[in-house]
């Protein structure tokens, strides 16, 4: 499977994941509100790539944290930081949690915003990562609440 083919699975996986910040309200169900969900499956991933990551948060609005350390102790460091929360899903007029690809476009929510990103990255560490590794450290972040307070960058 080509690396674009890799990223455009990563990314349906992740928009079929519910991942939608509430904003503060309370009629956003429980079962497509908060980050957990994706924060888990994310884990999942980089954890099968050796990768050292982790949880951070509480409950249903939790964040990962992953880093990848390089061969060089004098090597930079390069934070890549993403948010994994959605918008609510009020008027949408397709399923929101259904990837479809339609005339090579890929709909559902977060398809658009930094869910494609996190996939594009997790694509990127699969060739990378079996053939020798990073040159610098990476740090990735798949921050909670970013559409509302950013609290997921302080837990």
């Amino acid at each position: 499977m080509s690396e674009f083919s890799r990223a455009i699975q990563h990314l349906r996986d992740y928009v079929a994941i519910p991942s939608v910040n509430p904003m503060g309200r309370d009629d956003v169900p429980d079962t497509i509100a908060g980050e957990t969900r994706l924060a888990l499956h994310l884990e999942s991933e980089l954890r099968a790539l050796a990768v050292d990551a982790v949880r951070v948060g509480e409950g249903d609005r939790q964040s990962v944290v992953a880093e990848v350390r390089c061969a060089d102790p004098g090597a930079d460091t390069v934070l890549v930081a993403s948010h994994s929360d959605t918008v609510p899903i009020d008027h949408m007029e397709i399923d929101p949690f259904s990837p479809d690809v339609v005339e090579g476009r890929l709909f559902g929510r977060g398809s658009c915003d930094t869910k494609g990103g996190m996939a594009a990255l997790v694509a990127a560490l699969e060739r990378v990562l079996p053939s020798g590794g990073l040159a610098r450290n990476l740090v990735v972040v798949g921050e909670a609440d970013e559409e509302l307070s950013s609290r997921g960058v302080f837990d």
